[in-house]
């Protein structure tokens, strides 16, 4: 896969000063994450489910619903927490992408839904609404951690033919 940001994604118009670093870019998500993180003390379910888009590298078997509010605000808290694609300016080569996604399905008390989209591999992308972020290692632990299932269960991704 190859994931590409606009220079304007990155906070950095030409003819304006500022660094072509990621790490030193302004947020270009940081209003629709001030927003995100409002919703924080209205949570009360997390769901967690398995995708596949390639036909021969099965999901890990993992529906987990999670209703403990502090576990839930945990993972929250720990996707909005994470950093912009540390990508740069232009074209970015990520690893090998086996086509797996987790969908976090964040519920208010209303019924009302956050939903995420994690990928375990490739360039590891997490889209929140509009927001897109980047997993390390650690989140993955993290997000083990609250659904009560060992890490090695949803990451690192391998598909069948090579476990």
């Amino acid at each position: 896969m190859i994931a590409k940001r606009k220079t304007s994604q990155l906070g950095i118009e030409c003819g304006k000063s500022g660094s072509a670093d990621p790490a030193k870019a302004p947020d270009p998500d940081a209003g629709e994450i001030a927003n995100l993180q409002a919703l924080s003390n209205q949570l009360s379910s997390l769901t967690f489910t398995t995708s596949s888009s390639v036909s021969t590298n099965t999901p890990p078997d993992v529906n987990v619903m999670v209703n403990d509010s502090a576990k839930v605000l945990a993972v929250y808290q720990a996707t909005l927490a994470l950093s912009p694609p540390p990508f740069g300016d232009g074209v970015h080569s990520c690893p090998l992408d086996w086509g797996i996604t987790y969908h976090l399905a964040f519920t208010t008390q209303d019924g009302s839904a956050v939903e995420a989209d994690v990928a375990p591999s490739g360039c590891r992308l997490v889209h929140v609404n509009a927001v897109m972020r980047w997993a390390d290692e650690s989140y993955f632990a993290a997000l083990a951690d609250a659904l009560s299932i060992p890490e090695s269960k949803i990451f690192p991704y391998r598909p069948p033919a090579t476990r």
